[in-house]
């Protein structure tokens, strides 16, 4: 079959003859018609941008034997709701879902190894990721501002987490990085303010510069005896109260356990913080909550020392 590029048709549902092998680049870019896909078996790539755009497009069935997603394939599909890649798949192609504003699913299988930059970026509706473990690279801003996005699953076999790959996923509450990953990038969760807990598995060899900052929720992280830690990765963590760190561990700058540490009534005045926010690093702290209810100065003391 030949080849069909910026496909113009009014039908609003195709499927996709089972001799084609591919869907060439760009073929059906900015259809605004185009409501539903089916593509058979045969179908080994999606090309670049292929369906860009196609802001009317609810469904696409991707079928077992597919191997690539190429780049910004599916960019702008903003009414798509749901994506299930074929555990064939190998490869997510640099921002391959970017901005699917509608989609609240992306389901994906063992076998694939890689998602590419700013793979699903602003897709402002996914609520929960599972990352397969046999994913090996999360590229750069692979998920940056999926503000719904409360989960995200990382499992054994990661091994790199990209620069500002959550960036501001606000709705992100916990953590877990898997021992397997040797280091994550620069502003990997900044500004994910919902954030309560990261739990960094033993392994892991480098913290980015900045990775949790502006993670004013933060309340409990811990750093194994395999970490380096770089230039103060927890700026902004106002309400960071339990870091528990291995006495193996380095640290290039190891001011950052105190250097933002302030007594309560002038953070309450600078960052116009509710006090009750701020109560909240005592809690299950009983010690701590005692200082805090009879003199704030011991409490500051015990917060600087101990």
């Amino acid at each position: 079959m030949a080849p069909f590029i910026d496909y113009s048709g009014s039908e609003t549902h195709i499927r996709i003859n089972p001799s084609v092998t591919s869907i060439p680049d760009r073929a059906f870019r900015r259809n605004h018609i185009l409501v539903e896909v089916e593509l058979p078996d045969s179908i080994r790539s999606i090309g670049i941008a292929a369906f860009s755009g196609c802001s009317s497009l609810k469904k696409i069935h991707l079928s077992e034997g597919l191997h690539t997603i190429n780049h910004g394939a599916f960019e702008n599909c903003s009414s798509l709701s749901q994506v299930i890649i074929p555990s064939s798949v190998s490869s997510i192609g640099n921002g391959a879902f970017s901005k699917c504003s509608s989609l609240k699913e992306a389901r994906m299988h063992e076998g694939l190894h890689t998602i590419g930059v700013r793979a699903f970026r602003r897709c402002i509706s996914l609520t929960r990721v599972s990352i397969p473990s046999t994913v090996i690279d999360i590229g750069k801003s692979a998920f940056c501002v999926c503000s719904l996005l409360k989960e995200a699953c990382m499992h054994e076999g990661l091994r790199n987490i990209g620069e500002e790959a959550f960036w501001k996923c606000i709705s992100l509450t916990r953590v877990t990085i898997p021992s397997t990953v040797n280091d994550f990038g620069r502003l990997a969760f900044y500004g994910c303010i919902s954030l309560k807990e990261a739990h960094l598995c033993e392994g892991l060899c480098e913290i980015g510069e900045e990775a949790f900052s502006g993670c004013d929720s933060l309340l409990r992280i811990n750093i194994p005896s395999t970490v380096v830690v770089n230039q103060n990765p927890f700026r902004q963590c106002y309400l960071l109260r339990n870091v528990f760190i291995s006495h193996l561990s380095s640290s290039r700058d190891k001011s950052f356990l105190f250097m933002e540490e302030c007594p309560i009534e002038l953070l309450k005045r600078r960052f116009d913080l509710p006090i009750e926010m701020l109560k909240r690093r005592f809690d299950d702290l009983p010690l701590h909550e005692l200082c805090y209810c009879h003199s704030q100065k011991p409490m500051e003391s015990m917060n600087r020392w101990t």
